[in-house]
């Protein structure tokens, strides 16, 4: 059982044992979730992704999403045109892509 000692400043040191099993990093948040019998727990904080807006910067360039299904589904057609049989290659990919997706770009590529 991992133990650490309350500093003058109310701060203590997380256990190095304690802090891997969390995976727990210099700069990440803890929480204390009372368990109601004296008791406290210690987790790692998690958030709603909608905090982690701002962290990343805006692109150069905006791409929609039927863009890069376009681009997608030209990458396919490719593939479709390199194969003899391109019923094949969707049997394949439907392991792969979810079933709407793999509709949707099927259609895309041989739209065209």
């Amino acid at each position: 059982m991992a133990t650490a000692t309350v500093n003058a400043k109310g701060q203590i040191t997380i256990p190095a044992q304690v802090r891997a099993t969390l995976g727990l990093r210099p700069g990440d948040e803890i929480e204390f979730v009372d368990l109601e019998n004296g008791q406290f727990a210690i987790v790692a904080a998690s958030y709603s992704v909608e905090r982690l807006k701002g962290m990343i910067r805006k692109p150069k360039v905006i791409v929609s999403i039927d863009d890069m299904n376009a681009v997608f589904a030209r990458k396919v057609l490719i593939l479709v045109d390199n194969l003899s049989h391109g019923e094949r290659l969707v049997r394949f990919a439907s392991r792969f892509i979810p079933g709407r997706l793999l509709r949707r770009v099927v259609a895309i590529a041989f739209r065209a």
